[in-house]
């Protein structure tokens, strides 16, 4: 698993903690990182942001979905993700939302070859 996805899971375990008991995702990251666990810069910048962005996030629904595909002859991999806005001002969100798919396809791109 790549390191960048560690970090993201680790950043959803700090996050979902902060709703669970009310605590600000910065405080309980800094609780983990004072109790001796390790917390790479990628998990502490997603804390950061969400907490700093948490009123504008909450009016925002996301939506996730991976399955795989698979037969005799290929195999693929299916991401898909449905982004529910609300009263809100659709530019910024999606733009921050195609920035993140981008993101996610560069991390995972191969090239493909014939057999």
């Amino acid at each position: 698993m790549a390191s960048r996805t560690k970090a993201r899971r680790l950043a959803i375990d700090v996050l979902y903690q902060s709703d669970v008991t009310g605590t600000d995702g910065r405080a309980v990251l800094t609780d983990w990182e004072e109790a001796g666990r390790e917390v790479p810069a990628f998990t502490r910048d997603l804390v950061h942001g969400v907490a700093e962005n948490l009123e504008e996030l909450e009016a925002i629904t996301i939506v996730a979905e991976q399955r795989t595909i698979a037969d005799r002859e290929m195999e693929a991999s299916v991401h898909q993700i449905r982004i529910e806005l609300g009263a809100e001002d659709p530019q910024r969100p999606l733009l921050i939302a195609e920035r993140w798919a981008e993101a996610c396809v560069a991390e995972r791109h191969a090239e493909i070859t014939e057999a």
